[in-house]
């Protein structure tokens, strides 16, 4: 049976890594004396096969099931159901500060946040007088138009920023990221 422990530091996996194929289950008693758990981790209770994540605290997954001899959910719907159950954000400052850094780190004329969920997409363009403050306002504008937002970070190798939104019933992801590559400039005739 597989579920998303690391069998060799006996520690759930973060939800975006791969899940070992030989990796141990252990009971809700063990799950619970973990050694620093972090929000975010996921365990299975190998007796009753229910799905635990950690959000100050460990609490009950919902949806997914361990069936036969694996997981039978990728890792996008394992994201889903996670970041559906965390709080909406509601302070966006330190938020904002990420986004505004990314910028400064990738210094682009152009950025896109995208959706693939929604087949939503907003190239925002950075000008010395724009309409909205900075590019942390202005995506934060554009997601709250979408719904709650429940995380902003960057992506693990740091070249997006991956953002999840609850949309109508639904819990979506979408990218910002650089897009002076995608613009071409064509000549008024």
């Amino acid at each position: 049976m597989n579920c998303l422990i690391d069998k060799k530091n006996a520690r759930p996996l973060d939800a975006n890594l791969h899940v070992d194929a030989n990796a141990l289950c252990l009971s809700f008693d063990a799950i619970q004396k973990l050694p620093r758990p972090h929000n975010g981790q996921v365990a299975i209770d190998k007796d009753t096969n229910i799905t635990y994540v950690y959000n100050n605290g460990w609490q009950p997954l919902g949806d997914v099931k361990v069936e036969g001899e694996g997981l039978h959910m990728n890792l996008y719907d394992l994201n889903q159901n996670i970041i559906e159950q965390l709080p909406d954000i509601t302070d966006f400052t330190d938020k904002i500060t990420l986004i505004n850094e990314y910028k400064e780190n990738t210094n682009n004329k152009y950025y896109m946040l995208y959706s693939k969920d929604i087949s939503y997409f907003t190239i925002m363009v950075i000008e010395k007088y724009g309409e909205i403050a900075s590019l942390g306002d202005a995506v934060i504008e554009c997601l709250q138009n979408i719904g709650n937002v429940k995380c902003i970070d960057y992506t693990e190798n740091h070249d997006a920023i991956e953002i999840w939104v609850k949309y109508m019933d639904k819990v979506i992801c979408a990218y910002l990221f650089p897009y002076d590559n995608g613009i071409l400039t064509v000549e008024a005739v």
